[in-house]
């Protein structure tokens, strides 16, 4: 789909073309119906790829996961103070995100200090602004869907192969032989095949490997930039 951009500069040729074929029917020239019948043919071409674009971002929007609250989590209404460095290095990572190459971020501090705020402003930003598809989960979420055998292997291969994933409070889950295989065939296939990741956790590095075990963390701290989140829990600041 188109980018943003590319939205924006067609937008502008609509209203562009709309006010010539206004001028021309205020002229009311009859050498001009050729003309005018061309131009409102492209209008009408014009505003079927915007709304099929809208159409596809909508669609983005409902699959990726994001709840009502974290839906409305922007760059915009981010609480800068103490983690501008978070918030510089995810504003970078969306803005070059086509040349990520299956580069990701973890996200690691203590609860209410703004890692899943940072992880949703990602995914909402290359939705509207890229067109990029994307699923946002928890990890607990992650592993009770997998339970479902019946739908498990569909479930896996969108998993797999989205471009990107954020999995959430990684390290929350109950930790379970099955809870590892499942996670490492997950981080493998999209080390594989250079797909990105985002993890958040309260987990510090050596938690969060004796979690989820050497060879999932060793491919996280590859494919992974690692981003310390600092400061009081907001929430309970409210």
């Amino acid at each position: 789909m188109l980018s943003q951009k590319k939205i924006t500069d067609t937008k502008n040729r609509i209203e562009q073309v709309r006010k010539t074929i206004a001028q021309m029917e205020a002229d009311s020239e009859r050498e001009n119906y050729e003309a005018r019948m061309s131009l409102k043919e492209e209008l009408m071409y014009l505003e079927m790829i915007v709304e099929r674009h809208k159409d596809y971002i909508d669609k983005l929007t409902r699959e990726c996961n994001l709840g009502r609250r974290f839906i409305n989590r922007t760059f915009e209404n981010f609480q800068i103070a103490g983690n501008r460095q978070a918030f510089l290095k995810a504003r970078e990572y969306v803005d070059n995100f086509e040349k990520a190459e299956g580069q990701g971020i973890l996200f690691i501090g203590n609860a209410g200090t703004g890692k899943t705020h940072l992880a949703a402003a990602i995914v909402s930003h290359l939705i509207r602004e890229k067109s990029v598809p994307a699923i946002f989960i928890t990890a607990i979420e992650l592993f009770g869907l997998l339970r479902d055998f019946d739908n498990q292997k569909e479930r896996l291969k969108k998993i797999k192969n989205v471009p990107l994933l954020v999995l959430d409070d990684l390290g929350k889950e109950k930790i379970t032989d099955w809870n590892r295989e499942k996670l490492f065939e997950i981080v493998n296939a999209r080390y594989e095949d250079y797909l990105s990741i985002i993890i958040t956790t309260n987990d510090n590095p050596r938690e969060l490997e004796c979690n989820v075990g050497e060879a999932i963390y060793s491919r996280l701290c590859e494919m992974c930039s690692l981003v310390v989140m600092k400061g009081k829990d907001f929430r309970r600041q409210q």
